[in-house]
């Protein structure tokens, strides 16, 4: 892919170079990120900022504090080290989250636990099924609930509407279960975790797993939406802006938050979904997490 006069100094063309030869990815999705090279640059350095901030907190040195395994060991380590002390709850809620094509759905799946239903306002879609991907709600009846108390937590989401989980919601999915799952962004999750602090303290247990692919970050998410871009015929541009840019960044690094509170946070690299899902359930279910997979 690259010659000697193809910039071959060049840290972003190495990297690239190296998943090219590395088969990971189809010949397509490289010829699709090559029209988007400088958006792509711009993101790539705003993410290994991004990470190398929370490596320098774990105090992770030198080049190894942007690599998301490294944050992976450091956060799974500090929550056995909790656990271990302050012993472990009966109900866990797992909270996932990430930038897109991370694979958050296909792991909330995988790990086969309970999923908490949510219920929104927005408009359903074609192949959406009420009762099973959300509870749909006009804004009225939102609001009727609401006052009544039914939620544990809202929130409001420009241009999208309301959403909120419903306390019958969660009490069903951890009913015949001792771990549920919950899909959403870091700040509803954080708001969540203290919501429920409140309203219902007796499911104290509380995980955010927030997946991330391996290093290089940013060009794995880029080379992941350019393959769904391609089957998908969607814009790549857009796509990068939308799932893995500012906003995106700006949620990972809301992260510290949690963290500083001492909620359980934890960094898992999703590059094999059974490796994933096994350091998820070892780490919720108080198995064995430091062991190697």
């Amino acid at each position: 892919m690259l010659n000697e006069n193809d910039g071959s100094n060049d840290p972003y063309l190495i990297e690239m170079d190296d998943l090219h030869q590395s088969g990971i990815y189809p010949e397509a999705s490289f010829t699709e990120t090559a029209k988007f090279q400088d958006e792509i640059r711009a993101t790539h350095d705003r993410w290994n900022q991004a990470l190398s901030s929370f490596g320098s907190d774990f105090g992770i040195e030198g080049d190894r504090r942007s690599d998301p395994r490294q944050l992976e060991s450091k956060t799974i380590a500090e929550i056995t080290k909790r656990h271990e002390t302050e012993g472990r709850t009966q109900k866990t809620i797992v909270g996932i989250a990430g930038p897109g094509a991370t694979g958050k759905e296909t792991i909330a799946n995988a790990l086969g636990y309970p999923q908490v239903l949510r219920t929104t306002t927005r408009q359903k879609r074609p192949n959406e099924i009420d009762g099973e991907h959300y509870n749909f709600l006009s804004e009225e009846e939102f609001e009727q609930k609401t006052k009544a108390g039914e939620f544990v937590s809202v929130t409001h989401r420009q241009d999208r509407g309301w959403y909120g989980i419903l306390k019958k919601d969660l009490e069903k999915a951890l009913t015949d279960a001792d771990v549920a799952i919950i899909e959403e962004n870091p700040e509803t999750l954080t708001n969540l975790k203290n919501s429920i602090e409140r309203e219902m303290p007796q499911y104290d247990g509380f995980v955010i797993v927030y997946l991330l692919p391996p290093a290089p970050v940013a060009l794995h998410l880029a080379l992941r939406l350019a393959k769904r871009c391609v089957e998908s015929g969607d814009d790549l541009g857009k796509t990068i802006a939308s799932t893995m840019g500012e906003r995106q960044i700006a949620e990972f690094q809301s992260l510290k938050e949690p963290i500083k509170k001492g909620i359980d946070t934890v960094f898992i690299v999703n590059d094999k979904i059974d490796r994933a899902t096994n350091l998820i359930s070892d780490l919720v279910e108080d198995k064995n997490p430091d062991k190697e997979i």
